[in-house]
């Protein structure tokens, strides 16, 4: 125990003489003996500076209020007080809430002032803080360049960089946060926070940090986990947390000639240069060659080709080299290839891989899979792409098509077959598409463009043999949201046809209908769960409504905004869609009435109408001439297609509805409208209850 020993001198009394309405209280004195402070820390080993600390006091009454405060102890020596119970305070006074080698003492004593009686206070202060220091392996120290701590609570925060040693000491709080910043060889920085509960005033802490030997995740995946080893009062606690290193980081394996991802096909015996190139940003370690599958008994499982030499490795057909910074090096495996057998069925498979550990602790392997084989023609995998070409009339795709001779001369006559899966004749692509030839890798492409949504099959041909028979897709035309009509919300009466909280693609005119001007009636227009082809329907219903007496059901693509003043201004048809299907197909069902509303096509039976309009605004984001009538005749109109029906059915029937483009122009907007009266919109015409279903709408492209 360390003492302090404080003569305390009263610093100033002020009696202020007493009026006739004062009161007078009974009055005691309250003499400050001594404060003491008590160093016990669970850790003995540290030591910091305690002489010439100065300590602040203050003097609580019962109810809690504050009736007296002094910063130095030693400037006051007695102070009269009323009778009664107090709590005398006293602590390290200039203590920071967070600070190193600055401790914070705290302590109160418990005191009744008496009568005319003098009460003396001794009080004894604690350690009231949390200690926290931080410690690194030489591991760690290795791996990372930069590296910092930063420890923090509500009241406080210390930043601990790689060189600090000492102690923290923060102002006691149940939580303690903090922020591991670390920054590797490669500059990839890392940042890890994590929380230390249930802390208790006095609690020291100590944190080492660790790594762990790295571990292989799976082929392509290198982690190290970073362990936390937290000491609280002897108490460990181990927290492991796995960094991933991205794969830009990573060490790379490439081929100079080849996709790496795909197999390799090789005539026996003929194989061009065949290189692969190891790149280490963080610099080389080991480079391993490990031989999986297909090679016979001669080779060894692995071997490693920094530690074999040159005439070692040309043994098993390899030529290595690296760069004096050991950052690429070089494998070339041509004679290991051209001394591979092919298996009496025409094909032999095999894998090898590369395994890189680079200097910052990271490691990836690559596999490599070759077939050896007797044939003389490789078809390679197709690569299909947007066309951006519009002169085909619809939407198409461009595929290019991609094989290789293995003979040493390329044959004379070299060409492509295709045709759509499930026919029989073949299609030859012609020598006007352009064939390229590349000598030196044995590779040939061409392309074409085909229509979309379509399975094709083609091969390589040289007039007598033909290679393999692969096949492709190409790619699937836009689609809009919502085509199956599955999608629907309800904010009070109102049906809204999109998920909630997704942007909105289809509207409805159900507004105006629940508008209370307008009758306040239920929506018209609501999803179908009974009557469906799949999922949800569209129920498009027609019905009576005040002022206007007549609403048909609909669904268009765009919005609605309801205009009293104006009701047709409402209706926005028209989303953003540049696509040229060929056709819009789907369900319907159709439940027809004799027509009693309006002023046209009375006592005939009503008519459903579907049609879809693609557009050409010219970057207009409204459509030009605000008009919710489509003309298909419009200039801006690029292709048009409806359906109008008067047919009662009790099942759904599936359409089409065939495009007829006007122009070459891509549309850039879309325009579906489907109404239960096809004259409801215009005439407000159309018989009470007729009633459309819809359901899974699509294109065909």
């Amino acid at each position: 125990m360390k003492k302090i020993n404080l003569s305390i001198i009263l610093l100033l009394l002020i009696f202020v003489g007493c009026s006739k309405n004062d009161e007078i209280y009974e009055k005691g004195t309250l003499s400050f003996g001594a404060v003491t402070f008590v160093d016990d820390v669970v850790n003995k080993d540290y030591k910091t500076k305690d002489s010439e600390m100065i300590f602040a006091v203050s003097v609580v009454d019962a109810l809690g209020e504050e009736v007296f405060k002094n910063s130095d102890v030693s400037n006051v020596d007695k102070i009269p007080l009323k009778s009664g119970e107090y709590t005398v305070r006293a602590w390290r006074e200039n203590s920071l809430e967070a600070a190193f080698d600055n401790k914070i003492y705290y302590g109160e004593q418990e005191i009744t002032i008496k009568d005319s009686e003098t009460t003396t206070a001794n009080v004894e202060c604690g350690l009231n803080c949390i200690l926290l220091d931080i410690s690194y392996t030489n591991k760690f120290k290795e791996l990372f360049t930069d590296y910092q701590v930063i420890v923090s609570n509500d009241r406080g925060e210390l930043t601990y960089d790689e060189n600090e040693t000492r102690v923290g000491y923060f102002t006691p709080t149940n939580i303690l946060k903090y922020s591991i910043n670390l920054k590797n060889k490669l500059g990839k920085t890392f940042i890890i926070k994590k929380s230390i509960s249930d802390i208790k005033t006095k609690d020291h802490i100590h944190l080492t940090i660790d790594v762990v030997n790295k571990t292989i995740v799976n082929e392509n995946d290198f982690c190290f986990d970073l362990i936390i080893n937290q000491t609280i009062n002897d108490n460990v606690t181990s927290i492991c947390t796995e960094l991933t290193t991205t794969e830009d980081e990573l060490p790379e394996v490439t081929l100079t000639k080849f996709d790496i991802d795909e197999v390799l096909i090789f005539n026996e015996k003929v194989c061009t240069d065949f290189i692969a190139k190891v790149e280490a940003l963080g610099g080389l370690r080991k480079i391993y060659i490990n031989f999986i599958s297909g090679f016979d008994n001669s080779y060894p499982k692995n071997i490693d080709l920094f530690s074999l030499s040159s005439e070692e490795l040309s043994k098993y057909g390899i030529l290595q080299s690296t760069e004096k910074d050991k950052i690429n090096s070089y494998i070339t495996f041509t004679s290991l290839i051209r001394k591979l057998p092919a298996d009496i069925s025409g094909v032999r498979h095999y894998v090898l891989s590369i395994g890189v550990y680079d200097d910052a602790f990271s490691y990836i392997t690559q596999k490599i899979k070759i077939d050896i084989i007797t044939a003389s023609l490789f078809t390679k995998p197709a690569v299909v792409a947007p066309s951006i070409d519009w002169s085909f009339g619809v939407g198409c795709s461009d595929v290019v098509l991609n094989g290789m001779w293995a003979t040493l001369e390329r044959p004379a006559s070299l060409f492509f077959n295709y045709r759509e899966k499930g026919k029989t004749d073949w299609e030859v692509v012609p020598y006007s598409n352009k064939y390229i030839y590349n000598e030196e890798d044995k590779t040939f492409s061409t392309s074409l463009k085909l229509n979309l949504d379509k399975t094709y099959e083609f091969r390589v041909v040289d007039g007598e043999n033909s290679g393999e028979t692969l096949e492709f897709s190409t790619l699937r035309g836009q689609r809009i949201p919502n085509m199956n009509f599955d999608d629907w919300y309800k904010s009070g009466k109102e049906w809204f046809p999109v998920r909630q909280g997704s942007s909105p693609f289809w509207d409805t005119g159900n507004a105006g209908v629940n508008y209370s001007m307008a009758g306040g009636y239920d929506s018209n227009t609501s999803p179908e769960t009974v009557k469906v082809v799949k999922g949800k329907a569209a129920k498009l219903s027609s019905i009576y409504v005040s002022v206007v007496k007549f609403a048909a059901g609909n669904i268009f693509t765009g919005y609605f905004d309801l205009s009293i003043m104006n009701p047709m201004s409402s209706v926005h048809f028209g989303q953003p869609f540049s696509e040229r299907p060929r056709k819009l197909v789907g369900y319907y069902m159709y439940n027809p009435k004799k027509i009693e509303s309006g002023s046209v096509h009375q006592g005939e039976m009503d008519n459903c109408h579907i049609y879809v309009s693609l557009e050409c605004w010219g970057g207009a984001t409204e459509r030009p001439g605000g008009s919710v009538s489509v003309d298909p005749s419009d200039p801006k109109v690029v292709g048009y297609g409806e359906l109008v029906s008067s047919e009662n059915s009790s099942e759904y029937k599936y359409f089409e509805i065939n495009i007829a483009y006007n122009w070459d122009k891509m549309p850039d907007h879309i325009i579906i409208v489907a109404s239960s009266s096809k004259w409801g919109g215009d005439d407000y015409s159309g018989g009470l209850g007729s009633t459309l279903y819809l359901d899974e709408f699509d294109f065909v492209y």
